[in-house]
């Protein structure tokens, strides 16, 4: 047992060792040098490493298995090509965190399987539990990736719909002061830069000074953050640019629909949180009650004391 564990663990490092010598090779050739400069200049060297490693196996994967699939010519698109349009997709709604695209995520996938393998196979087997461990953890290491991208997307469309009302608000002064809403928009991109609408409203903003058309550049916004109240905001403004209507009475119904809708949503989670609260009280507090008054009752019996 002592010797397959020994093997698990060689296998992982001479493997990360491989994968970091080939990044490390491959950085001074121009392409991925210039690939890292592109995605991300907050890469820390641990991302780096890590997102390095999965991208080789994700380009691995797709070389090997996946373009045989996709190059042949019939209704089957092929697996792989459809997970990839899935996790582009996840990843452009979650703002495409340190650059990432989607081999790493798949390779991320692999990687997390094969480093954390070992490790759950060594924890099993020093709490006899060898095969429920190996059961849970080895497909919860492999959708570890998954996880976190799913929660980055959500995140950041939390974030967005917290910050919407403002946002327009400051819009509505703005056109409402006689300002174009395009250059209202680039304004308040600039007074929300940082932040993921600041950074959808500047990608607006920029398309339109691309040539593309407002309402096709609203409508791309909407589909790119997949928000229902973000749609409602893009379709309010194309209707006021079809219909030649003022902005501002738009915008004012759109920012006290939506704080009428977070106020109930608010309200929503105050009332469920007496429900989430009783799995934490019985499984935590009860059973440490309920020690702590048997303790005293044992100490009482065997000091004679009537409680």
């Amino acid at each position: 047992m002592v010797f397959i564990i020994s093997l698990f663990v060689f296998a992982a490092v001479s493997f990360f060792t491989y994968a970091l010598f080939a990044i490390y090779k491959n950085i001074a050739d121009s392409d991925l040098s210039e690939a890292f400069q592109e995605k991300s200049v907050k890469r820390s060297a641990l991302h780096k490493a890590w997102l390095g490693c999965a991208k080789i196996i994700g380009d691995f994967l797709a070389s090997i298995f996946i373009t045989p699939i996709v190059d042949v010519e019939d209704k089957r698109i092929g697996l792989y090509k459809k997970m990839v349009n899935f996790l582009d997709k996840m990843l452009v709604i979650a703002g495409r965190p340190l650059g990432i695209v989607p081999n790493e995520i798949v390779g991320s996938m692999f990687l997390c399987t094969l480093c954390g393998t070992p490790a759950i196979f060594y924890l099993g087997y020093t709490f006899d539990m060898t095969e429920p461990a190996l059961f849970i953890g080895v497909p919860l290491s492999f959708f570890m990736p998954l996880i976190w991208l799913n929660d980055a997307k959500n995140k950041r469309q939390v974030k967005i719909f917290r910050s919407l009302p403002y946002a327009i608000d400051l819009v509505n002064l703005a056109v409402e002061a006689g300002m174009d809403f395009t250059i209202a928009l680039r304004k308040i991109s600039e007074k929300l830069q940082g932040t993921a609408l600041g950074e959808e409203f500047y990608q607006v903003v920029s398309e339109i000074n691309l040539g593309k058309s407002r309402s096709q550049a609203l409508k791309d916004m909407a589909e790119r953050i997949q928000l229902e109240d973000i749609l409602s905001f893009a379709n309010a403004i194309i209707q006021a640019d079809e219909l030649g209507s003022s902005m501002g009475p738009i915008l004012r119904i759109q920012s006290s629909q939506l704080r009428i809708k977070r106020s109930q949503i608010a309200e929503e989670q105050a009332m469920k949180a007496p429900v989430k609260l009783i799995f934490p009280l019985v499984a935590v507090f009860l059973p440490a009650i309920m020690l702590m008054l048997g303790g005293i009752i044992y100490v009482g019996k065997i000091m004679g004391m009537n409680l």
